[in-house]
């Protein structure tokens, strides 16, 4: 299961960039409900859409793709690791 939290930022911070959550959709070739279904934890994207994401909201694909996987995992500790550095790009 993804961070809801995590993804909700990458989607605010893309859907900012195009002006809303149904502008983004479009330019993602997606549907304003497929955005909506990931917010809510109904669907998961996929990694290379999280990434698409990150690279339109200006945010490290590299640590995003490194995220998914992680949380893929459910390590605990690994999970502890990602949301420290999530903590420190979130007051950027």
């Amino acid at each position: 299961m993804q961070d809801r939290q995590r993804l909700n930022f990458l989607i605010d911070k893309a859907a900012s960039i195009y002006g809303s959550d149904g502008k983004l959709a479009g330019a993602m070739g997606t549907t304003r409900q497929t955005l909506s279904n990931w917010r809510h934890g109904y669907k998961e994207p996929s990694t290379d859409v999280q990434a698409r994401l990150a690279e339109i909201a200006g945010i490290d694909v590299g640590m995003t793709v490194a995220a998914a996987a992680i949380e893929k995992t459910g390590n605990e500790q690994a999970i502890k690791w990602l949301e420290s550095q999530l903590a420190k790009i979130r007051k950027l």
